[in-house]
């Protein structure tokens, strides 16, 4: 197995697609065995590598032949003086403490203990057991992730805003925000065009968590959108018909896409996504489409819908 000097940071096991770096700290230690297994409940190493390499108290090696998956522990040597609290015993397979994984169960017996289990000089006692088939055994693994085609959208920063509060947390006790106001939208300057964009949050009144439960978090709050009729005059319209069927002018504004993908962000993400789930119509503009895997329900091509009509 090649081994080369490798470096001290990050700690744990790095996998960097060709090969794996492995540190460890330790102050006081004189030697450091890096222990290879075939399975998690082998009690004899497959292979052992010392790690030669110190750096600011950090023991290190890179090993070109070490891929994901592969399973391993340490041996630490050192002084075993308990008195001055340490307990180094080579005999002992450690767990990397910035392991990735673990693999296996820990089966208990009296060789886990660094000390002979009813020895006359207690826990001052050196056991010479190998612990190795009772511990878990870490796991080298891989942190890549298939992104697909996901790409950020690199927005330039001078055009990035992250910005979001809480109505009541900014306003209740605002001195320059009038009493009467306080607590409420029109506290906030500008609030209603922030809340266009679902960027601020509000305490929701009882009558609105009673009726619209799936759109209140936990602590009695809510994330509204407001739909303008000057600026989305069509959304607008859906809503005001709505509130004429069930006497609420609100509906629950949920992220558009399929599990574990991002977000739509084209009009040909959206098509792809509202073809692969059970949805009844996409609007998209001006636009209403059927979704054809359910079969017509209407009896009509896709359509032009009018922003002043009653669709």
């Amino acid at each position: 197995m090649r081994v080369w000097p490798g470096r001290p940071y990050p700690l744990g096991a790095s996998w960097d697609g060709q090969g794996t770096n492995f540190a460890l700290f330790s102050q006081h230690a004189t030697g450091v065995l890096l222990c290879f297994f075939d399975a998690a409940g082998d009690a004899e190493e497959a292979a052992r590598v010392r790690l030669n390499e110190r750096t600011n108290l950090v023991w290190h090696a890179y090993l070109p032949d070490v891929r994901p998956g592969c399973l391993y522990g340490y041996r630490v040597e050192g002084p075993y003086a308990p008195e001055e609290g340490h307990r180094f015993n080579p005999a002992k397979l450690l767990v990397d403490p910035y392991a990735r994984a673990i693999t296996g169960p820990v089966k208990w017996d009296a060789g886990l203990f660094g000390f002979s289990v009813g020895h006359r000089d207690e826990d001052l006692s050196c056991d010479p057991r190998d612990s190795a088939g009772f511990v878990p055994k870490c796991v080298v693994v891989s942190e890549g992730f298939p992104w697909g085609d996901d790409r950020s959208p690199r927005t330039p920063w001078n055009r990035t805003v992250i910005y979001e509060c809480h109505v009541k947390g900014m306003t209740e006790r605002h001195p320059d925000v009038p009493e009467h106001l306080r607590g409420r939208y029109l506290g906030l300057e500008g609030a209603l065009h922030t809340a266009e964009f679902m960027t601020i949050t509000a305490d929701c009144t009882e009558k609105f968590r009673r009726e619209c439960p799936a759109a209140v978090h936990v602590d009695g709050t809510a994330r509204p959108q407001i739909v303008r009729r000057d600026t989305n005059p069509s959304f607008h319209r859906v809503l005001e018909e709505y509130r004429k069927l069930t006497g609420l002018g609100s509906v629950v504004n949920t992220s558009f896409n399929m599990h574990e993908e991002p977000i739509v962000c084209t009009p040909g993400d959206a098509v792809r996504s509202f073809v692969r789930g059970h949805l009844d119509y996409l609007a998209i503009g001006p636009f209403i489409v059927e979704n054809p895997n359910l079969g017509p329900v209407v009896g009509e091509p896709p359509r032009r819908v009018d922003a002043g009509s009653g669709a």
